[in-house]
C-alpha cells in the first residue's frame, strides 16, 4: 500500500515569520510490515522514523511538498501452510505520521495510515 503526504504550512508564526522548516516523524514497520519513506531527494526512512528529518523552508505561497509513505506486507511471515492450502494471517499495521514546526512546535499536525491482511 502507498501513501501520499503533501505538507503544506498555512500557519504564520508569532514573529511574523511565514517560511519555517517543518520536523517530521513517522513509526517504522514491525515484523509484519516494512515502511519506506520516499522524498523528492530520496529515500527519507531513517530520519523520519529517528524524528531528525526537516523540510526546506515551507512559505505559504510555497506549493506543497510531497512525500510518499509505502507500507510493503512481508508474505514469508503472513502465509502459513495448512496441509496443501497455505493461510493468510490476519494482521493491521497503523502508522502515525507527525509534522510540526520548528520554530513554533505548537504549529502540528499528524494522519494516521493503517494497512490490515485479510486471512482467509
Amino acid at each position: 500500500m502507498i501513501g501520499y503526504i503533501a505538507l503544506s504550512n498555512r500557519v504564520v508564526l508569532p514573529e511574523g515569520r511565514a517560511a519555517d522548516p517543518v520536523a517530521l516523524q513517522g513509526a517504522g514497520g514491525n515484523a509484519f510490515f516494512k515502511v519506506t519513506y520516499l522524498a523528492p531527494e530520496g529515500n527519507v526512512t531513517s530520519g523520519i522514523i529517528a524524528g531528525t528529518y526537516e523540510t526546506v523552508a515551507i512559505d505559504g505561497d510555497d506549493a506543497p511538498v510531497l512525500l510518499q509513505a509505502a507500507v510493503t506486507p512481508n508474505k514469508r511471515k503472513l502465509t502459513k501452510k495448512n496441509g496443501r492450502r497455505t493461510v493468510y494471517l490476519k494482521k493491521t499495521f497503523a502508522s502515525l505520521f507527525r509534522a510540526s514546526s520548528t520554530a513554533w512546535p505548537a504549529a502540528s499536525d499528524a494522519a494516521t495510515m493503517g494497512v490490515m491482511t485479510r486471512g482467509r
